[in-house]
């Protein structure tokens, strides 16, 4: 019974992820301020300011660092603050998978009470204006991408030009982002890979790819987004060894290596922290290795990771 149990708050932790359980008021936050106020973000789009009670809240649009607050002619601009949920840290349990559920749904984090007085007979106060102007440009700035992921893969790389799924495959990238829009990024990987070989070749070794390249990727809607760009792999295989069919040792090969260009297209979705990416990676020219056919590189690639913005 207690075995059911814990499986049964695992399996909920996987599905619906640990600060998603905890915190529901993630994309609003509590003004203190007149009654009566409006809201607009940065495109000058209305924001939902509602009551419940004396209680009066604002909703918060998911990406906007600034909301702006108007009260007869006065208005003021206010820098979003967001405070960590630390629950979400439990997610290490649930394998990385409660990370994606928490930042889908924004539950790693709540927004910090916004304090707003605007004086409306005055009209706009300047030294709110000039301040807040000053931080909306240091906000914009573009922001140093780090992140981290680790997968599965599927290449083509037999005799018999069959694709297989083969863990692990992993990838940390180093870049530039702006405004969730649009991020030019480094990104180099590895896996195991070449060494592959079916049984009816007799042939026996192991090996392995990296893959270095240079990603420029856009958001055309909300959290979703395509990427593409060139790379370079430098594929390599150990010493092999060809048996016969009764298992007679008929040769051996020394290490072999080949670099060859390549481009890579991609498309997945990133929140906050997390991102799920599916890409391909596809060689520009064959490569061979160990008096095997010529092959042509080509990858799939499905990724978990993480993603920091600073």
């Amino acid at each position: 019974m207690l075995v059911r149990f814990l499986i049964g708050i695992s399996l909920l932790a996987v599905l619906n992820g640990c600060a998603s359980m905890i915190n529901h008021s993630q994309d609003r936050a509590e003004v203190f301020g007149q009654d009566g106020m409006t809201a607009t973000n940065r495109n000058g789009d209305t924001l939902a300011i509602y009551h419940e009670g004396y209680r009066q809240f604002v909703s918060l649009p998911r990406y906007d660092t600034f909301v702006t607050f108007h009260y007869g002619k006065a208005s003021e601009q206010v820098l979003l603050q967001r405070s960590f949920n630390f629950w979400t840290l439990l997610n290490v349990y649930s394998f990385g998978l409660g990370f994606i559920i928490d930042d889908a749904n924004s539950g790693w984090r709540g927004y910090d009470d916004l304090y707003v007085y605007l004086d409306s007979n005055k009209g706009v106060d300047s030294s709110l204006q000039l301040s807040s102007l000053d931080s909306a440009k240091r906000e914009d700035r573009p922001r140093l991408l780090i992140s981290g992921a680790w997968g599965i893969n599927s290449f083509y790389g037999s005799a018999e030009q069959a694709d297989i799924w083969v863990p692990p495959y992993y990838e940390y990238s180093v870049g530039l982002s702006y405004r969730h829009k649009w991020e030019a990024f480094f990104r180099a990987s590895s896996t195991f890979e070449i060494g592959f070989t079916p049984s009816f070749t007799g042939l026996e070794y192991a090996g392995y790819v990296t893959c270095n390249s240079f990603i420029l990727r856009t958001y055309p809607w909300k959290e979703i987004f395509i990427e593409g760009g060139p790379s370079f792999l430098d594929l390599s295989a150990d010493s092999a060894l060809l048996y016969s069919s009764d298992y007679i040792l008929l040769k051996s090969y020394p290490p072999q290596s080949a670099s060859i260009p390549a481009i890579s297209a991609g498309i997945g979705w990133s929140g906050d922290f997390s991102y799920v990416e599916w890409h391909y990676e596809y060689g520009l020219k064959p490569y061979q290795f160990f008096d095997q056919p010529s092959r042509q590189f080509r990858e799939f690639v499905i990724t978990l990771g993480l993603i920091f913005r600073i």
